[in-house]
């Protein structure tokens, strides 16, 4: 009996044992083996090849590179893009785009194929090329005034070239002080008038970029607003206007210049009045001006009597008609009789109680001084101007012509030498006839 208790208690001291030592009190699993890191290839592979960065390329026709990285793809999936050096690049049309140990270049636009070359492998790119953004030139025709007083008004137009053609701004033309300079549009040109005192610019903003501006100091008036009778007063502008019928013979408007032997702004001889002499019917005040500058209550009829007053009308050849056209004294003047036209003018604006603007009472004081108040058709009348007409020229053979054979430079004369008043006026007038903007027209 003793002896199988002690058989029993070893019996149970063994599966204790064995309990605490391999199964830790018998619901745990005993650990499996620790894992190992497996070791790294000893020589991978080249298995492929791809081009980086991923994606169409994206360039523009003359512009800057974009550099391609040719990259080995290796068996244990790493990559090397050292091999980018040693691989071969081709563009499928190097008419758009070229490529030189993976630095690309847009030619033209279009889209071609960039290749890469390693050892048996290629890859592709896409380049897509665009063309590059058109050059665009602006520039003012008159550039305005630099300097004006409170109440001038003047006029200029914007251009924009691009590729040789030339079109009109209308738009993104602004004043940066409006109430010392303001703007207002009037068919394809701007009207500017001096407001108050100040400085102002004249800023055309195109994508939000300035590239054309033009500084205008405004200079208080004096207290007379009256010169002549007649009012100093910025142009009401030419909204409501429509030119009016009216009708005068040609032979009347003759008998009422003094009949002369011929035109007053060309000296042009008159050998037929009437049917068939090829001149046109003139006003000396236009009537789009004489509506720009009208006092309140100007009505239509009240034009029509402008029109058809004969102190307003002379005979004139059909260029110097055109030439005119709407403009007043301070744009435009006659290669001859500026004087007597000058005292036309006077004489219409006070009888119409009609304005003038400061920069054009300037104009006719000067021109009033320059000969005498009749037609001459000997060029030897009266005193002469020291340089050809000061006038908008159609075409650079008309300008030189008139005796602007030299051109008018920006500079001077004689180029790099100083303008004098002539010069500046020309120019502004016929900055068209400077194509290139190099400061010089009709070169």
């Amino acid at each position: 009996m003793r002896h199988r208790r002690r058989l029993a208690h070893s019996l149970n001291c063994a599966l204790l044992a064995a309990c605490l030592g391999l199964f830790a009190c018998g619901d745990e699993t005993p650990a499996g083996p620790t894992p190992t890191t497996p070791e790294p290839e000893p020589n991978p592979t080249v298995t492929g090849l791809v081009i980086q960065p991923e994606g169409p390329v994206q360039l523009v026709a003359g512009g800057d590179p974009v550099t391609l990285t040719a990259c080995a793809v290796m068996s244990d999936t790493s990559t090397d893009c050292s091999v980018s050096t040693r691989a071969e690049w081709e563009s499928a049309d190097t008419g758009i785009a070229t490529v030189e140990a993976g630095e690309t270049r847009g030619v033209s636009a279009g889209e071609t194929t960039i290749t890469a070359s390693y050892m048996s492998f290629e890859a592709e790119a896409t380049a897509v090329v665009t063309a590059p953004e058109p050059v665009v030139s602006y520039a003012f025709e008159p550039v305005p005034a630099s300097t004006i007083t409170v109440g001038d008004t003047g006029h200029f137009r914007v251009n924009a070239t691009e590729d040789g053609k030339r079109r009109r701004v209308k738009e993104g033309v602004t004043s940066t002080s409006p109430n010392v300079l303001s703007l207002a549009l009037e068919g394809d040109r701007w009207r500017y008038t001096g407001v108050a005192a100040g400085r102002a610019e004249i800023r055309l903003t195109v994508n939000d970029e300035v590239p054309l501006q033009h500084t205008i100091e405004v200079t208080p008036r004096a207290a007379d607003d009256r010169w002549r009778g007649i009012r100093v007063e910025p142009e009401v502008g030419r909204s409501g206007y429509s030119r009016p019928t009216w009708d005068v013979r040609d032979t009347e408007i003759h008998r009422q210049d003094g009949a002369p032997e011929c035109t007053a702004y060309t000296q042009t001889p008159i050998t037929t009045v009437g049917r068939g002499d090829g001149l046109d019917r003139e006003h000396i005040v236009a009537l789009a001006e004489a509506w720009d500058s009208r006092p309140t209550g100007l009505t239509r009829s009240d034009l029509r009597r402008v029109a058809e007053d004969h102190a307003n009308l002379t005979l004139a050849v059909a260029s110097a008609n055109r030439s005119k056209s709407d403009r007043d004294a301070a744009e435009w003047q006659p290669e001859h009789n500026g004087a007597w036209m000058a005292h036309r003018v006077v004489e219409v604006k006070r009888k119409y109680d009609l304005s003038v603007n400061a920069t054009e009472r300037d104009a006719l004081e000067r021109l009033l001084g320059s000969g005498p108040d009749r037609i001459t058709c000997d060029s030897t009348d009266g005193p002469q101007a020291d340089h050809p007409p000061v006038r908008t020229y159609r075409n650079c053979t008309l300008m030189r012509e008139a005796g602007w054979d030299r051109g008018v430079h920006r500079d001077g004369g004689t180029y790099r030498e100083a303008w004098n008043d002539a010069e500046k006026r020309t120019y502004s007038l016929n900055t068209a006839r400077d194509r290139d903007g190099d400061g010089r027209a009709c070169e």
